[in-house]
């Protein structure tokens, strides 16, 4: 069988031209219908190139850009965040949603929602807080308890992460029925997605995404001696519990925090680092990059798609990403 190779430049032009093609159909799509002349002069406007309507500039840069910009950083912190879960814990089946990482969470934020916890500090936000603490809560909560003689099988990993989903969605439900006046508020967080997505959604997010990306920058390497098993790290020198703290911690402030901005969004976790691992390979050097891109271009993808799909209704995203999740999920359940 022949192979066909394409050159690294051709590569990178083909991803750039799948990147422009998925910001400009997010450009194009919406519940006011506005044409490509129409939509590149509202680009334009504050630059002075062009004069256009001030609904337009206004449709184009404070609604859909930001809510584009927010559902790509969105997407590529769920994708890193599943890319390390399923590092640590060594399972292809991991990622935030499926281990319960998400559920932790959102019951943190519905904690916050309901104490009408807005600041904990002047000018920072409770909710990616409460939820960094929430995840990391439960994503500790699973590690130590599904361990079976150093390693976590499947089975152990979906039991543990089924209770998890089941124990704190309980209490998310719980905690806001306690508040009653503030339950309606926190029914539409866990569904609207990126609706109310601004550039404040932009703002607050991305220094927990850019701390993660960062931290996550120099320790590709000590990602790769995991694959070896832990004692093989071990004999190489890496202090294999502290690292796992470590990956931990970053787990819950990027899935956290994506909690905290669009609520339950399952199974891009899951899927991006599979594909990134067909494409790139296994070593985290390049895996962790092409996962920050593919988590981000699927997720604005499916913000799109719910956005176009229905003319005149906004299908939630968490609901696309499921139908294309799933599948995938039982297809990896079966192949293991």
């Amino acid at each position: 069988m022949v192979r066909y190779a394409l050159s690294r430049p051709a590569v990178l032009g083909l991803l750039a031209f799948v990147i422009l093609g998925i910001f400009a159909w997010g450009l194009l799509v919406g519940g006011a219908t506005l044409s490509p002349a129409e939509i590149w002069r509202a680009l334009e406007q504050p630059l002075g190139w062009s004069q256009a309507p001030a609904t337009h500039v206004s449709i184009v840069w404070q609604l859909r850009l930001p809510r584009m910009l927010t559902a790509f950083l969105v997407g590529a912190a769920l994708a890193l965040a599943g890319t390390i879960s399923q590092a640590i814990f060594r399972n292809p089946l991991a990622d935030p949603f499926v281990v319960g990482t998400s559920a932790g969470a959102s019951a943190a934020v519905s904690l916050a929602l309901t104490l009408n916890i807005v600041y904990l500090f002047p000018g920072v936000l409770a909710t990616p807080l409460f939820a960094f603490a929430g995840a990391i809560l439960v994503t500790l909560l699973v590690l130590l308890l599904g361990r079976r003689h150093g390693a976590l099988p499947v089975n152990t990993l979906l039991l543990a992460g089924i209770a998890a989903n089941y124990l704190f969605g309980s209490l998310s439900i719980l905690i806001a029925l306690v508040g009653r006046d503030v339950l309606k508020r926190s029914l539409l967080w866990s569904l609207e997605g990126f609706a109310g997505a601004g550039w404040g959604s932009v703002m607050t997010f991305l220094p927990y995404l850019a701390v993660g990306t960062l931290i996550l920058a120099f320790l590709a390497k000590p990602l790769n001696l995991l694959l070896v098993g832990e004692e093989n790290a071990l004999g190489m020198g890496l202090s294999v519990q502290r690292f796992k703290l470590l990956l931990v911690v970053v787990i819950g402030l990027l899935a956290g925090a994506s909690v905290a901005t669009a609520g339950i969004i399952g199974f891009v976790g899951l899927v991006v680092p599979h594909l990134a691992r067909m494409w790139v390979g296994a070593s985290h050097r390049r895996l962790l990059p092409a996962a920050f891109v593919g988590g981000g271009l699927l997720l604005l993808a499916a913000d799109n798609l719910a956005r176009s799909l229905i003319p005149g209704y906004e299908i939630p995203v968490s609901a696309l990403t499921a139908l294309l999740g799933v599948p995938f999920f039982f297809y990896l359940l079966r192949k293991r």
